[in-house]
C-alpha cells in the first residue's frame, strides 16, 4: 500500500467506520461505498487495510504458528540430557524377542560383515506406521512389534537417530559394536526389534530416500546382526551373573546396567539405590551384592558429594546436548541459513534459558525465520498483555487491535 496524505479527521473516521461495522475484517467495498472525497480515502484505507490484516492472520495461524509449535514438538521428543544427576537406571530383564531369535536357531549362524559406505536413511523419523507388516507375521516379527510398541517416543527417536539415520556417522562407529558402557540394554533390544519389522516389511523405501538401491536393505539386515550377536553376550552375562550375585553389569556416561533377578534381591534385603548410584559415579563394571553392602556407607558419601558438585556441570553439559540439537531440529523443520542464524543467536543465550525449550524455540524462529514479520509484532503484543494475566481470547484481540493501528500508522503522514 502507497504512502499517502490523511488528515486527523480522516483517522477519525477510519476508526470511526471500524466502529460502524463492529467487526475487525470490513469486507472490501463495504465502508468505502457511498462515500467521496475525504471519505473515500478513509474507506479505500479500511478495505485495503482488512484485506492486509486478514492475509497476516492467515500467515500467523498458518505458517508462523504451526512451524514454531513443531519447533518445540520436535525439540521436546529428542532424547536430551536430563540435569537432575541421576543416571538411568537401565534394566536387563528376560527378552521375548531374543528368545524367539534363540527357538529359531538365528543366533549361532550370525556372521558381521562390513558396513562402511552402506546407506542409511535419511527421514528424520522412524514412520513405524508406514511399514506395511503382514498380520500373520511370525513369532519374531510379533514379538519385536511387542518392543516398539511398549517403547518411549523418545527412545524411539534415540535408536532411529543413533543406529539407523544418517548424520549418525560417529555415533556409528562406535556403535559397530555396541556394548553395554556406550547403549543402554532397551536401545540395544530396541533396535533388535527396530530392524526385525523393518526386514518383515515389502516397504521398507518408507523409511528412507536412499539413492543407493537396497544398500539401506542391506545396512538394516548387517545392524540386527550385530545387535543380536551383542544381545547373546549380554545374556551370557546375566545368566552368569545371577549365581554369582552381580547387581551392576555396566556403567556408562548416563546410565548403570542392572540385572533384575539380583536387584530385586538387594532390595529386598533392605539395600538402597543410593548406594548402586555411588558405583555408578565411581564408573564400578561387575558390582556384587557382597561388593555394595561391604562398601555401603563409602559410596553413599561418594553420590552424595557427587550431587553437590554436579548440578552446574549437569546444567552446562545438558546445554551443549539442547545447542546441538535445536540446530539439527531447525535444519529440519526450517532451513540450513535459518539454523546457521540460530546457532550465532544460542551462543548468546544462558545454559538456563537454553534448557527451557517452548521459550527458546520461540525466540529463535522470532529473531531468525519471523524477525521482519508482522506475525512477530503479534505475537510479542500477546505476550505483553498475557503478562499483565490477560486472558489469551482478551490478549490476542488486543494484539489484533495494535497490529492495525501499528499498520495504520505505517500508513500516515500527519499535516
Amino acid at each position: 500500500m502507497p504512502r499517502q496524505i490523511i488528515t486527523s479527521n480522516t483517522v477519525r473516521r477510519i476508526f470511526g467506520a471500524f466502529a460502524e461495522n463492529k467487526t475487525l475484517l470490513p469486507k472490501p467495498g463495504s465502508v468505502a461505498a457511498g462515500l467521496a472525497g475525504d471519505d473515500i480515502t478513509a474507506g479505500n484505507t479500511i478495505d485495503i487495510l482488512g484485506k492486509t490484516a486478514a492475509r497476516e492472520l492467515s500467515f500467523y495461524k498458518n505458517n508462523m504458528n504451526v512451524s514454531i509449535r513443531r519447533f518445540i514438538e520436535e525439540m521436546s521428543k529428542l532424547d536430551n540430557i536430563s540435569t537432575d544427576g541421576e543416571p538411568k537406571l537401565s534394566l536387563v530383564t528376560p527378552s521375548e524377542l531374543y528368545d524367539e531369535y534363540v527357538a529359531k536357531g538365528g543366533v549361532e549362524k550370525i556372521i558381521i560383515r562390513r558396513f562402511d559406505d552402506m546407506a542409511v536413511s535419511l527421514h528424520p523419523i522412524f514412520r513405524y506406521d508406514d511399514l506395511d507388516i503382514s498380520s500373520d507375521s511370525n513369532s519374531v516379527v510379533n514379538a519385536a512389534q511387542k518392543v516398539i510398541l511398549k517403547a518411549p517416543r523418545k527412545e524411539i527417536n534415540a535408536v532411529w537417530r543413533d543406529f539407523f539415520m544418517a548424520g549418525a556417522d560417529e555415533y556409528l562407529k562406535a556403535v559397530k559394536y555396541p556394548t553395554l558402557t556406550n547403549v543402554p540394554y532397551e536401545r540395544i533390544e530396541l533396535a533388535l526389534a527396530m530392524a526385525t519389522v523393518m526386514l518383515a516389511t515389502d516397504n521398507i523405501s518408507a523409511l528412507t530416500t536412499s539413492t543407493k538401491g537396497m544398500g539401506f536393505i542391506q545396512y538394516v539386515e548387517i545392524m540386527k546382526n550385530i545387535v543380536l550377536k551383542n544381545m547373546n553376550s549380554i545374556f551370557d552375562q546375566y545368566m552368569n551373573g545371577i549365581p554369582a550375585g552381580i547387581v551392576i553389569m555396566a556403567t556408562g556416561e548416563d546410565h548403570v546396567v542392572i540385572n533384575d533377578k539380583v536387584f530385586n534381591t538387594f532390595i529386598t534385603e533392605g539395600g538402597d539405590i543410593e548406594v548402586i548410584f555411588g558405583a555408578f559415579v565411581s564408573g564400578s563394571n561387575r558390582v556384587s551384592i557382597n561388593e555394595l553392602k561391604t562398601n555401603s556407607v563409602d559410596l553413599t558419601n561418594a553420590w552424595q558429594d557427587h550431587l553437590a558438585n554436579s548440578i552446574a556441570k549437569r546444567t552446562a553439559l545438558a546445554a551443549i546436548s539442547y545447542r546441538a540439537n535445536y540446530i539439527r531440529v531447525a535444519e529440519i523443520i526450517y532451513d540450513k541459513n535459518t539454523a546457521t542464524k540460530m546457532k550465532t543467536l544460542l551462543d548468546t543465550y544462558s545454559d538456563n534459558k537454553v534448557l527451557n525449550i517452548p521459550d527458546t524455540c520461540m525466540d529463535l524462529a522470532l529473531d531468525t525465520k519471523y524477525a521482519n514479520t508482522n506475525g512477530r509484532y503479534f505475537i510479542e503484543r500477546m505476550g505483553h498483555y498475557t503478562s499483565k494475566s490477560i486472558e489469551r481470547n482478551k490478549a490476542a484481540g488486543l494484539a489484533y487491535i495494535d497490529l492495525l493501528c501499528n499498520f495504520i500508522a505505517k500508513q500516515i503522514t500527519v499535516i
